[in-house]
């Protein structure tokens, strides 16, 4: 037992080293998968420590291992197996409605929200439904599919500023919507549309909202497209305060993104949630939802925002979970 103890200790060990490693070198494409995976391999990797060498050995080595007899081993496995998979049972069985609290009162706050639509996926009406429940001020919507274009006039009375940019892709004709309460102009387009920049007249004075998704790093290739995009976006000069919202397909870790959050002094909107893979697996009869591991859309914000509310939200016929953040911009 002590020897299987040691190894596994070694191979956590290992594990914790590679991750080091890939924080260190991003630009290594198979480094920069692992550094995207950060938080549950953290969590395993100090997790078994913590059970191989709490001061009692953990609870697990205390009531499994250190007994004298094998009479309750089994049981005891069976007791901790069950827990832990009534815990990911609750976790993937999460409802499905789209409800969200209500729109802050105060007239100087603004709710934002992101989608990723998944354009393969012609199952619009939750994802309209979420629009309509959640009631953003600014919703970016990514990967919408041509359709989407019979549901805008339904939505022009509650977001009459509207504006769609078509993507440059060879594996689906998709775009970039953005809907919006307030006034908004679209002052800049980058990769090939996948990078848009709007300018704003919020409730306190005219912001620059990007919205991003970039290339998903499929491949090494598409990787350094991915970077590219990001930097290309870093050196984009604004005078005005900056909000940065969508699919980025990385993680806010990431140097990319810390160097795009250093460049315009931007802070998270909340604590980072994984938001992929979040679509369903038929099994047994069911469906049950995966549980996502990476956190790939957020919301980025001026350092002095206020942040009233973040959350990520469940959205059927899509593998992303939706963003939602409160926030109240201070004047600039």
């Amino acid at each position: 037992m002590a020897l299987t103890r040691y190894l596994l200790t070694l191979g956590l060990c290992l594990l914790g080293g590679v991750q080091i490693v890939a924080a260190a070198f991003q630009h290594v494409y198979a480094l920069m998968l692992i550094h995207s995976l950060a938080l549950p391999l953290t969590f395993i990797t100090l997790g078994g420590l913590f059970l191989l060498w709490f001061p009692w050995r953990g609870l697990l080595m205390l009531l499994i291992y250190n007994n004298k007899t094998d009479r309750w081993r089994w049981p005891v496995v069976a007791l901790l197996s069950a827990v832990l998979g009534a815990i990911i049972y609750l976790r993937v069985q999460q409802p499905e409605s789209a409800s969200f609290p209500p729109h802050p009162i105060e007239a100087d706050v603004m709710r934002i929200a992101s989608l990723n639509a998944l354009h393969p996926n012609d199952n619009l009406g939750p994802k309209v439904k979420f629009i309509l429940e959640t009631n953003p001020d600014v919703m970016s919507i990514v990967e919408a599919r041509p359709d989407w274009d019979k549901y805008l006039p339904r939505l022009a009375r509650q977001y009459p500023n509207q504006i769609v940019t078509q993507v440059a892709s060879n594996y689906g004709d998709y775009s970039m919507i953005l809907l919006s309460k307030y006034p908004v102009r679209r002052v800049l387009i980058q990769d090939e549309g996948r990078i848009v920049h709007y300018d704003v007249d919020g409730p306190n004075g005219t912001f620059r909202l990007v919205q991003v998704h970039p290339y998903s790093p499929l491949t090494p290739a598409r990787h350094l497209a991915r970077n590219a995009a990001l930097d290309s976006l870093s050196k984009v000069e604004t005078d005005l305060p900056v909000v940065i919202t969508g699919d980025f397909n990385t993680v806010p870790w990431q140097r990319n993104i810390q160097n795009l959050m250093t460049r315009f002094g931007l802070k998270m909107a909340g604590l980072p949630q994984p938001t992929f893979p979040a679509y369903r697996v038929a099994f047994y009869g069911r469906q049950w939802r995966v549980v996502p591991v990476a956190p790939l859309d957020y919301v980025l914000v001026p350092e002095n925002t206020q942040v009233l509310a973040s959350d990520v939200r469940y959205v059927p016929a899509t593998d992303h979970l939706a963003v939602v953040a409160d926030v109240r911009l201070m004047p600039h």
